[in-house]
C-alpha cells in the first residue's frame, strides 16, 4: 500500500527495520532533496473538474544520468481564474 500511495504523489517508500536502517533512509532522504527541483505551472482554463494528467518529459544529453520523479497527474483543489 505504501509503495502505491508514494509512486501515485512522486514520493519514495522507506523502510528501516533497525536505527542503522533509519539513519540510512534518512541520509537518503537528505541527499534526495538536496538535489531535487520543483517545477510548477499555471494551468489554462480548463472544464475537466476530475483527474489532470501531466506528461513530463525530459530533453538532455544522453550521456546525462537523471532520476525523475513525479505524479501521473491532479485532481484541481480549486478553479483559479
Amino acid at each position: 500500500m505504501f509503495r502505491r500511495i508514494s509512486s501515485r504523489t512522486g514520493g519514495q517508500v522507506y523502510f528501516a527495520k533497525t536505527w542503522q536502517k533509519q539513519v540510512e533512509a534518512f541520509e537518503a532522504i537528505r541527499e534526495s532533496l538536496g538535489n531535487s527541483y520543483t517545477v510548477t505551472y499555471y494551468p489554462q482554463p480548463n472544464p475537466n473538474k476530475g483527474f489532470r494528467k501531466i506528461d513530463v518529459q525530459i530533453v538532455t544529453d544522453v550521456g546525462k544520468k537523471l532520476r525523475v520523479r513525479v505524479r501521473p497527474g491532479y485532481r484541481p483543489s480549486r478553479e483559479f481564474e
